[in-house]
């Protein structure tokens, strides 16, 4: 069941079954999310995101991510190379076929780094352009009432992505915080 606000301004409940189409906002929020987990290093988000990203993730990107996240554990665990996301926009190309034939997310992203305490560091702001390619409406076939329930909370429109990559990106919008 995913709460989506009506024309009128009233909180509505729409069951996630075959025929839900998923709206942009929602599509934006949940991508936004995952991104956020996907380039996030910290020694709070990054044991989250091994239980969650593999329900977004085709395996051999899923894999990827992994040996670079469990390699960096120890220097996290430590307080070390860690990393706050902060997402500045987010477009995706025709929302109405994120279901059907699958489409892409351009989000621009600003990454931090943090020292040992937490703190943000002066000046370390860097910009990023993120392109995924994406599909909606993905579930896994799983009977255990259960374990489809922890996997629906994680990842309610069933996004599934098939390619992420990551430029450089250098604006007016990367400022410090």
């Amino acid at each position: 069941v995913v709460v989506r606000i009506n024309d009128v301004g009233r909180a509505e409940a729409v069951r996630l079954d075959a025929d839900y189409n998923p709206q942009e906002p929602e599509i934006r929020d949940s991508l936004e999310r995952f991104v956020t987990r996907f380039y996030t290093r910290n020694g709070f988000a990054v044991p989250e995101a091994i239980e969650a990203l593999p329900l977004y993730l085709d395996t051999p990107i899923f894999d990827v991510w992994r040996k670079e996240v469990m390699a960096a554990l120890p220097d996290i665990a430590q307080g070390i190379g860690l990393v706050r996301v902060r997402i500045l926009n987010c477009r995706i190309d025709n929302p109405a076929g994120a279901k059907t034939t699958g489409t892409t997310a351009y989000i621009r992203i600003a990454t931090d780094d943090m020292s040992n305490t937490g703190a943000l560091i002066p000046s370390s702001a860097k910009g990023y352009e993120v392109v995924i390619k994406f599909k909606m409406g993905v579930y896994p076939n799983i009977k255990d009432a259960t374990l489809r329930d922890q996997w629906v909370v994680r990842n309610p429109l069933g996004v599934k992505v098939m390619d992420i990559t990551r430029t450089r990106y250098t604006g007016m919008d990367v400022d410090d915080q």
